[in-house]
């Protein structure tokens, strides 16, 4: 027996274990010599299956000698078993009784040899019930001087509660005796010496590359660095359980830091992907007993993003409870990534973990990340535009490596050089959010030549330009930034008469600068429930700062509103949403314009809150036919009788309003003959806009094209 392997000797001894319960069971007449018992197996079957594992000759053993032979064959068993590797680090990492030895090995011999299945059948007098079974069990082990083993696989068992063996489904009966039990597949597939890492578990578990990569590489600030370095005596300590708890979340690009301290410990690192979780509470119980398994007997660490946005937060409450309940007791190492500690405090109460806090990236740290992964692409990008790309885009150490990729991926595909649209157009595609549930995207088609605004106007707008651009000179470098403090953010307002312009230069400051222009919907913000407009406005500049994007309050005047005096609560309720929307503008680090046609009827308390207040006139004659003339592309079938100066002088047009008159007239010369945009049709299209505006048309201003208007 010295010469067998550690199974070897644990397969015998069960043998013999087996071989005393069918003489027990044949000398009682419980086993029928009916040729159809159990559908079926037979006598002479079992006796050489029996014999083929622990002697050569007949089976001819009779029950005082196996009973000899099962004293000796115990006391070498589980001391045999040990030598295996793979079964000492279950015992050990799993904290196994020899009891729970035992009931294990009766659970996996199936497993090594096919035999015990029809052994099992036999035993069961069922052909259809291969596996052990609870009364099985008993009989075969639960003799005088052992423990009771009803106990040990008891529903409120170790074994059961921790899924390390779990209930045999197959519609059997439903006595509790005759139930069967099988290990958990982790189990299986560690003590068959497969790697435990390349387990997924139905994709609930993502193993993550565990390349090492020098601290010194990281292109990030060394405080950060030197923050994560401090964790690593902590987490390669071995002789206790760590839980960690790490405010920041993925903007702070801490689960890669991690990740590599994980790496440098030589430690396996898995990650939970919680979107594959279900809605069945049960079968996630499960998921969770099994990812525990894993950790354990990997000595692995997990990862839980709770961070991400896209995951209801009902949904992240229960994935947080069960993690709690059923991993932070017993593995090892458990990372919980939250965006704000405070959202989920009361679910740690009376836990043991140790509490950090990280940072989002500053604007050097996205620089650097940006500048070491374009070292390994042909761009044709200035210093400049990295620069601003790094200030306008808050970007996650992740994103940034991903956009990157885009761009060489795109580099090779078209077997060119990327320009900095390119780079633009990569970092806005990252910048995911929900904005667009709460605002609608102002798409653009203008640069700042097709603006028609007087001399003093269009110098604003190009100021307003050059000081987003250059805000890291001024904020960073001339130490403006340390006496701004959190009033970083850009605030404009355009004020002006309908059609002068204030959309479209919005539009053309987000093309200038590359960054996508929201509309806010004020039907979505503005609710007659107390409370529901301070939330949605929550929302709004929460999704913005994930978007980067340029926020456009049109029409401002209906919810910047000024301060009432207080006469009932409807006022004071009205004056709080004011406030906290100067408390979130206040807060608020990007660039948001806002518009307005009366800018007397807003708030005092914006004023000081605006950087530039631009005012938009009405369009003088000489702009009025800039803007007639612009209308008209080399497609479009203009009449050769068609008299700007005639229609910028006699009628005091808004770009608005001139733009009606153009495709009305278009509309009708598509239903012509001629498919021509002539005169007259411009003349009447004229007359209907000075209708719509309370207007009676009349000779002194069509002059002599009078009688044209009602041809």
């Amino acid at each position: 027996m010295n010469n067998q392997s550690p199974y070897q000797v644990a397969l015998s001894c069960l043998d013999l274990l087996i071989h005393r319960e069918v003489l027990r069971l044949r000398a009682h007449y419980q086993l029928s010599l009916d040729e159809f018992r159990g559908l079926y197996v037979s006598d002479k079957q079992v006796d050489a299956l029996i014999r083929s594992a622990y002697e050569r000759g007949e089976c001819s053993l009779n029950l005082d000698e196996i009973n000899q032979r099962i004293i000796e064959a115990e006391a070498l068993v589980l001391n045999k078993l040990q030598q295996d590797l793979c079964w000492n680090n279950l015992c050990e990492r799993l904290f196994l009784s020899e009891q729970e030895q035992w009931v294990l090995l009766l659970a996996y011999a199936p497993e090594i040899d096919a035999k015990y299945e029809v052994l099992y059948a036999y035993l069961n007098n069922d052909i259809t019930r291969k596996y052990p079974t609870l009364e099985l069990t008993l009989r075969l082990l639960n003799r005088e001087g052992k423990d009771n083993y009803q106990k040990i696989l008891s529903k409120d068992s170790r074994l059961r509660q921790q899924g390390i063996i779990r209930e045999y489904f197959n519609g059997a009966t439903a006595y509790e005796l005759q139930k069967g039990y099988q290990l958990s597949p982790v189990i299986k597939t560690y003590l068959s010496s497969e790697q435990i890492e390349t387990i997924t578990l139905n994709n609930h578990l993502i193993p993550i590359d565990s390349t090492f990569r020098p601290w010194n590489t990281w292109p990030f600030n060394q405080e950060r660095v030197n923050q994560f370095k401090v964790l690593k005596s902590w987490i390669s300590d071995k002789e206790q359980q760590k839980n960690l708890v790490l405010e920041g979340g993925s903007d702070s690009s801490a689960e890669y830091l991690i990740k590599n301290i994980f790496a440098e410990c030589v430690i396996p690192c898995f990650k939970l992907n919680s979107c594959e979780f279900e809605s069945d509470r049960a079968k996630n119980v499960e998921c969770f007993q099994f990812i525990d398994q894993v950790l354990r007997l990997s000595e692995g660490a997990l990862i839980i993003n709770l961070v991400d946005k896209a995951l209801d937060e009902n949904f992240k409450a229960s994935i947080l409870t069960d993690a709690i309940k059923y991993l932070f007791p017993i593995s090892q190492t458990i990372v919980i990534l939250v965006e704000d500690y405070q959202d989920y405090a009361d679910y740690f109460n009376d836990q043991q973990f140790y509490r950090m806090s990280s940072s989002i990236l500053d604007r050097e740290e996205r620089l650097a990340t940006w500048s070491y992964y374009l070292e390994n692409i042909t761009v044709k990008i200035d210093e400049q535009a990295i620069e601003q790309i790094a200030d306008f885009f808050k970007l996650d150490y992740q994103q940034i490596s991903v956009a990157c990729q885009k761009l060489q991926l795109e580099q090779l595909l078209s077997m060119k050089d990327i320009d900095t649209k390119s780079l633009f157009q990569v970092a806005k595609e990252q910048s995911y959010s929900n904005i667009g549930k709460l605002a609608q995207k102002v798409e653009n088609r203008f640069n700042f030549k097709d603006l028609v605004l007087p001399k003093e106007t269009s110098n604003r707008i190009y100021e307003i330009i050059v000081a987003v651009r250059n805000r890291k000179l001024v904020y960073e470098h001339w130490g403006f930034e340390r006496r701004l403090g959190n009033a970083k953010g850009m605030m404009v307002m355009f004020s002006g008469s309908s059609g002068t312009g204030k959309t479209m230069a919005a539009g053309v400051i987000a093309s200038e600068l590359n960054l996508d222009l929201y509309r806010i919907d004020l039907s979505k913000i503005v609710s007659k429930y107390i409370g529901d407009t301070e939330k949605n406005l929550d929302k709004i500049f929460a999704a913005a700062q994930q978007a980067n994007c340029i926020l456009f309050f049109d029409e401002a005047d209906a919810l910047f509103g000024k301060r009432s005096e207080v006469k009932d609560a409807h006022d004071r309720y009205a004056n709080v949403e004011v406030a906290y929307l100067l408390q979130k503008m206040e807060e608020h680090d990007g660039m948001a314009i806002l518009t307005t046609n009366l800018a007397k009827n807003l708030d005092q308390a914006f004023s000081r809150r605006l950087q530039y207040i631009v005012e938009f006139p009405r369009p003088d004659e000489g702009s009025r036919e800039r803007i007639w003339k612009g209308m008209f592309n080399e497609k479009a079938p203009l009449g050769g009788d068609v008299d700007f100066n005639f229609l910028a002088r006699q009628f005091s047009n808004t770009g608005g309003d001139i733009k009606n008159i153009v495709l009305d007239a278009a509309m009708m010369a598509a239903d012509t003959d001629k498919k021509i945009i002539d005169m007259p049709l411009l003349l009447r299209a004229s007359a209907r806009q000075m209708v719509k505006q309370g207007k009676v048309p009349s000779a002194s201003e069509f002059k002599h094209y009078f009688e044209l208007v009602n041809h």
